[in-house]
């Protein structure tokens, strides 16, 4: 005799399958690293020394290359410090490609381990617009993506938007 799960085409045994399916699913989801955790961090960076490097011709052309090296301020409590604390640091050089186009690499060293970026972009009235990505990490943050938004200013806020494995 057959079991009344078996006869109902929307009965247990459809359920059964559909729980033990979904958490096959789950688990070779989570295994192949699509799950994730989204971290939003938010400081603002103080500069602490630069240097310009002016290849020739003189002014603004190819080749030309800024290191700049920050101190990161908490702009809200995080990290388990109060808004206002010296939380990282960063460090960054761009490099002119084009008298109008840039590129850049970077690492930001915050509690837990480091974050690697890299961007590009052009100049636009004066200012650098463009897009930076965040390319990985070290400790909590290792296999990090995401990008990195630079405000304007002496003191622009920074606001790392991450996705963690």
């Amino acid at each position: 005799m057959r079991s009344s799960i078996c006869n109902e085409p929307n009965g247990e045994l459809r359920r059964l399958w559909t729980t033990i399916f979904g958490a096959l699913w789950v688990a070779v989801f989570v295994s192949n690293g699509f799950a994730s955790t989204v971290v939003v961090i938010k400081v603002k960076s103080v500069s602490v020394s630069g240097s310009h490097h002016d290849q020739l011709p003189k002014g603004l052309s190819k080749g030309d290359f800024y290191i700049v090296k920050d101190k990161l301020i908490n702009l809200t409590e995080q990290f388990g410090d109060n808004a206002g604390a010296v939380v990282g640091r960063d460090s960054q050089t761009l490099r002119f490609t084009t008298a109008t186009t840039w590129t850049m690499i970077g690492t930001s060293t915050l509690p837990g381990g480091k974050l690697f970026f890299a961007g590009h972009g052009h100049v636009s009235a004066g200012n650098l617009v463009g897009s930076i990505l965040v390319t990985g990490g070290t400790g909590k943050y290792a296999g990090a993506r995401g990008t990195l938004v630079a405000g304007a200013g002496n003191s622009p806020p920074n606001t790392y938007n991450l996705r963690l494995p």
